[in-house]
This record gives C-alpha cells, structure tokens and sequence, in this order.
C-alpha cells in the first residue's frame, strides 16, 4: 500500500513538471517578420544599411534588435551608423538577435550573397609625342577592380590611317614608330565576374624636328599644340589643300563667332628649350580673314605684349617676324599654358588693330638667327 502511495506522487510530480513545460511553451513570443533564415543579393560597391533595428510580436508589442555582421570567411565587419562598404565578394552573414525576456532570444539570419555589375576601371597617363625612329614607351597604365582581384590588361597600339587602324607590334611596352601620325592606345580589362571595360588615349608621333621648328603645321597632328580659353574652331589645311601662291604649306585656322570677344590662344613648341638655345629671331605665317573680305591692316601683340606688335595685311599671307627674347624668357610658361601666345579680338566692327576679324590663319612657325635672316626694324620692334 505505502508503495502505491509512493508511486502515485511520483506520477503527480512528473505531469506537474510536464504540464510546466507545456505552460512554458505556450508562453514563448512568437515574431513577426522576423525568419530564421533568409538572404538577399547586393552589388560591389555599394553601401549596405541595416534594416532590422526592431521587431513586432502579433500584439504590437516591440522588441529591440542587435546585428552582428561577419564575412563569410568569418571576419567581424565594422558597421558605422548602421551602415557598411560591400567590398567582399565572396559575401556577408548578418545574424539579427533580438531579446525577448531573460530567458528566450529569438535569432535570423540573413545571407548577403554579392555581385559584381561593374567593370574594372583603367587609368592612363596622358601620352607624350613621339618621334619616327626613335623608341617610344607606351604611359603608365593602372588598372583596379572592386573585387581587389589583379587584372592584367591587354595593350594594344593602332597607326591610323585614314579610316582603317593597323596595329602596331609592341614588346614591353615599347615600339619604334615607322610613320608620322596619329597613333592610338587602346587597353581592354576583364574581371573574373566576365565585366570588361576598354579605354583608348591618341598622340601624335612627328617626323625629326626640323631646325630651329617651333610649330609646323605641314603635319595635321601639330593642331593639337594649340588651345584656347574658350571653345573656338580649329580647322586644319594641309599643304596639299593650300593653293596659296604665298604661303604653300599648311595652317590652322582659328575662328570663333561670338562678337567683340578676346580669344587667349597658347601654344606648346614642339622642341625642349634647349633646341632653340642659338636662334634670336622667330617668323610666324599669318593670313588675318576680316569680314565681307575687306581688305585692312590689321596689329596683333605676340605673347600679349606692345613690344611684340606685328602688322598684317587682311586677305593675304604675311611673314611676321620679332626677337626671340620673349619666347626663351617665357618658355617654361609657354609649356605649361600660362603664358598667352597670341590675343585675338573676334568680330568687333570698332576694333583699330583686328578690324572686325573673324578669323585668323596661322602656319609654319620657325626660329632662325640673324646672321642667316635679313630683319626689317622698325623703332626696335622687328615685324
């Protein structure tokens, strides 16, 4: 009988202890929105935000979140004001906890799987000119991806001619022009991801400095020596074109349309300063176009200056001549485009020196030395 008894308690103790289980259970909040597991796709590059910071159970009441975020490699992430850099492309693993009491916590996590849309971004160095026959070494080239992946490029170097390019062999980045022209360097990247990305840089490649050049324009590529402070039309004519009986090689012609407006044109010499060391005396082919072809006499101020004053006939091809002085003075500032080359007054019916110019055609520009040229001077100024 005592034993009975024994068992029956034991029985009651064990169903009170289940049943407690039961009640347990039947307390545990439930959430909503809130998964065990879940993932979402993210680009490279991008700034990810944090969306979960709360959560609801289905009678409104709210519960505070906290995020851990690791790579999948297992590396903690530092996450600022909720946010991160997607720059991991093998992923992310961002595990939501939120605290429901002292005893239950509720956990989802979220897989971020990454892709990568965007190509690698190539770099190169401005080109320098180049010269026929003599070695030329291609710029620096750089290229980056936002996977951190090393992606080596493939290099290429067209000759154009006319409308069709023809490659260039190139070994070690290096090439010995055979003709004078427009060369092109085009450099094509692709990332593990398959995204490519291309990018092309022109220069010119000239035949040997001729002695004493400045600027000759019997070749198209010496246009891009020229730039101005404001957008104005550069067209060139080559020495087969010019059917001048004067001046038979080829020039530019630089016009701009805007009235009674100054143009600052700059020009860059072809040679370092060192070439022009022995010459004292520079001549500039210059053809003034005024309007309705009226023919005037017209003044232009080389290198912005009254003592550099030269006179030209509207119309026709002039030599102009003046001291050197100016130009080996102001050289650096030449190369680096602060020092202006020619200031040209467009359209100004009123102007006493430009005559209502509306453009202005500019050839060969050379140095030479006195004992080889006869100068005109006039009060000091050599025009």
């Amino acid at each position: 009988m005592m034993r009975r008894k024994q068992l029956l308690v034991l029985l009651l103790s064990l169903l009170t202890i289940c049943l407690s289980f039961v009640a347990c259970g039947k307390n545990e909040i439930a959430l909503l929105d809130f998964p065990e597991a879940y993932s979402e796709q993210v680009q490279l590059g991008d700034l990810y935000t944090l969306k979960v910071l709360n959560v609801y159970d289905k009678n409104g009441n709210e519960y505070r979140v906290t995020a851990e975020v690791k790579t999948t490699q297992g590396e903690v992430v530092n996450v600022i004001g909720n946010q991160f850099d997607i720059d991991n492309i093998q992923g992310y693993v961002i595990t939501y906890t939120a605290k429901i009491s002292d005893k239950q916590t509720l956990k989802s996590v979220l897989t971020l799987n990454v892709v990568d849309k965007e190509g690698p971004v190539i770099r190169i160095t401005k080109p320098s000119d180049g010269v026929v026959g003599e070695v030329y070494t291609l710029p620096s080239i750089t290229v980056s991806d936002l996977s951190g992946e090393v992606i080596t490029p493939t290099i290429k170097v067209f000759f154009v001619n006319g409308g069709e390019r023809e490659e260039v062999t190139v070994t070690d980045k290096k090439f010995t022009p055979a003709k004078q022209g427009t060369y092109i360097i085009q450099v094509t990247a692709k990332d593990s991801s398959n995204n490519s990305n291309s990018k092309e840089e022109t220069f010119a490649v000239y035949n040997p400095a001729s002695e004493g050049e400045v600027a000759n324009f019997d070749y198209a590529e010496t246009v891009s020596k020229l730039t101005a402070n404001k957008t104005v039309e550069f067209s060139y004519v080559s020495p087969k074109e010019n059917q001048d009986a004067t001046y038979k090689g080829g020039y530019v012609e630089i016009k701009y349309d805007a009235e009674n407006t100054w143009v600052n044109t700059y020009l860059v010499p072809r040679q370092a300063k060192a070439a022009y060391a022995d010459y004292d005396l520079i001549t500039v082919w210059i053809y003034p176009v005024v309007a309705n072809d009226a023919k005037e006499t017209c003044y232009f101020s080389f290198f912005n200056d009254i003592n550099y004053r030269v006179e030209a006939q509207s119309g026709e091809w002039t030599k102009v001549s003046f001291s050197a002085d100016k130009f080996l003075d102001a050289f650096d500032n030449l190369v680096n485009k602060s020092q202006i080359f020619l200031p040209i007054n467009y359209n100004n019916s009123s102007s006493v020196n430009h005559k209502n110019l509306t453009a202005l055609r500019m050839g060969n520009i050379f140095m030479h030395k006195y004992a080889n040229f006869e100068v005109e001077v006039d009060n000091d100024s050599y025009i």
